[in-house]
């Protein structure tokens, strides 16, 4: 009787040792599915930055062409703005100014979210740093400009001098899925999206 009940005892063991494992098994596949998956984002996220680059350099660099030509024809234009009787010459000459601002401030956010891009898409080992909250913040909030409407306003009450030790690449994914989150909470409505820290 001893004797069966101890190997009735072991195969309860084996089994419940059976499940454990291919629990951990499981959960180890998981794991290495997802890593394999964020791997494949980051160098997906790399090339994409690197061909988004190459363009943008190259239109950046054509508009303060167009700049330098600007500079040599506006004063020639001017000196007919006041025979144009329809006003147009002279509203055209302000404003072109204004677009070679506008078409160099856009190349730059483009650069600025590639450069996002590249940070998000760095890969390693994690890399602990001192770094600005404020920092973290404003980079997940570039990466999400897009999402970002006009109806959604940012308020960002957090102290400049705050300072966390921290893998910077994961704390701002961090906060590109809660911000994400808020956005889709909002649902396409007008709203605010609030974000606080305090230093203990």
């Amino acid at each position: 009787m001893k004797i069966h009940l101890t190997l009735r005892y072991q195969k309860i063991q084996l089994e419940k040792y059976a499940a454990e494992l291919e629990q951990m098994v499981d959960d180890r596949t998981r794991q290495l599915v997802h890593a394999d998956r964020l791997a494949t984002l980051g160098t997906f996220s790399a090339g994409m930055a690197h061909e988004i680059n190459n363009p943008n350099t190259f239109i950046a660099g054509n508009v303060q062409v167009l700049q330098l030509y600007w500079q040599a024809a506006e004063p020639i234009l001017n000196k007919y703005v006041h025979e144009d009787t329809t006003g147009r010459l002279a509203k055209m000459t302000h404003q072109i100014k204004h677009v070679f601002d506008d078409m160099l401030e856009g190349s730059r956010r483009i650069s600025t979210i590639v450069n996002s891009l590249k940070t998000y898409a760095r890969q390693g080992g994690v890399s602990k740093e001192n770094v600005k909250l404020l920092a973290i913040i404003d980079d997940a909030l570039k990466l999400l400009q897009h999402r970002m409407k006009k109806s959604i306003t940012i308020k960002k009450n957090v102290p400049l001098d705050l300072i966390v030790h921290c893998d910077f690449q994961s704390l701002s994914q961090v906060f590109v899925n809660l911000l994400n989150n808020s956005v889709d909470a909002l649902d396409e409505q007008p709203g605010q999206i609030e974000i606080i820290a305090e230093k203990n």
